[in-house]
């Protein structure tokens, strides 16, 4: 097991973006509703009007609630771990409100525990939430992993920061993001990176 697979949590292993459009956003506006395909850049404070304070506001709501807590896990992440996820270690790796961490670490071990056996955060910066900075970013947290390390991650933001910390990292398709490759072949290209890894 030379390869340690670092996933990402929210729209990742989930699909916290529609979620929350479609059970807070949209009840909340139904004169503005925004598709989820429309979503061309994550945060979508500007796409919608409001300040990045009222949508993380409300998005850390969501993450505390029953909403984000009966989320399905993500099937085609489920799937490839069924036939491939006991040939390498998992860890989850999100950036979240300190506050939501605990939510999402229990939501994470319910879904993908199985394989997933550790949950690591970097504390998103909120108001009120002081704690201490121990890494800068995802790309800080990787760097300790050294190269064994593979990211998958929607943000292209902790894909760069990944690959400049030396570890591998893959694009998780999203509409914010560009990645240019399907679920599947995403998926395929970590099998790749799985395989490179177990040759001696």
């Amino acid at each position: 097991m030379s390869r340690i697979v670092v996933w990402d949590v929210d729209d990742v292993l989930n699909d916290l973006m529609r979620a929350w459009l479609d059970n807070v956003w949209t009840p909340a506006h139904p004169a503005q509703v925004v598709r989820y395909e429309d979503v061309r850049e994550n945060p979508p404070h500007a796409l919608l009007g409001i300040s990045s304070g009222e949508y993380l506001s409300s998005l850390d709501e969501f993450r505390l609630s029953t909403g984000y807590a009966q989320q399905a896990p993500n099937p085609d992440v489920l799937a490839w771990l069924q036939d491939h996820g006991g040939r390498c270690r998992h860890t989850a790796l999100t950036a979240t409100a300190l506050r939501a961490a605990p939510t999402t670490a229990a939501w994470v071990l319910r879904h993908f525990g199985r394989w997933i056996r550790e949950f690591a955060f970097v504390p998103a910066p909120r108001a009120g939430e002081d704690v201490p900075t121990y890494d800068a970013d995802k790309g800080a947290w990787l760097a300790r992993l050294g190269t064994s390390a593979i990211l998958v991650d929607d943000s292209p933001q902790n894909v760069a920061a990944a690959t400049a910390a030396g570890a591998v990292a893959l694009c998780w398709p999203r509409p914010w993001n560009g990645s240019g490759a399907s679920v599947a072949e995403t998926l395929q290209a970590l099998t790749r990176l799985i395989d490179a890894g177990e040759v001696p």
